[in-house]
């Protein structure tokens, strides 16, 4: 139990509708390995993601790669395939070749390309990340320029003297 003397009345309901489409620098915040539900013994890899810069700074989004499959069928092997994929474009856009513990993966900057999926029944429409990049190299700062000298005459370069 906890005690929280919390008083709904003076909070404002807020409806958090999808990001809009489009490519986000975002990083994985937490990981976890978490049951499926199907509970036979399957494991998925439950990933948050933040988006850290602009409008939508804040933002969290959600990715489950179910990797362990206890099931022998076509469509488990399908599954661990994909979630196996969808693991080597993250690893690949934070610059990890091979990590031992999920961690490795936390607040290390990436594109990802976010689209919308089509609710369904009880479900709104949500956001899902399609894909993961690297961000680019970050541009070295220009080397400083040496001023002209006050006796160089205007329009001529310094080496031009």
């Amino acid at each position: 139990m906890a005690i929280l003397n919390f008083d709904s009345t003076k909070v404002e309901a807020g409806e958090f509708e999808p990001v809009p489409v489009g490519e986000y620098r975002a990083m994985i915040t937490a990981s976890e390995m978490k049951d499926t539900a199907a509970g036979r013994g399957d494991k998925r890899l439950e990933l948050r993601f933040e988006i850290v810069d602009g409008k939508h700074k804040g933002r969290l989004l959600f990715e489950n790669l179910n990797l362990i499959r206890v099931g022998k069928t076509d469509k488990d092997a399908t599954t661990i395939k994909i979630a196996q994929q969808r693991l080597k474009m993250i690893c690949e856009a934070v610059g990890k070749t091979h990590i031992k513990d999920s961690a490795e993966l936390h607040n290390k900057p990436m594109l990802i390309n976010v689209v919308i999926e089509a609710g369904n029944g009880n479900y709104k429409d949500r956001n899902a990340i399609k894909t993961y990049k690297a961000l680019g190299p970050i541009a070295a700062p220009a080397a400083p320029v040496e001023p002209a000298s006050e006796d160089t005459p205007a329009g001529v370069m310094p080496w031009e003297e």
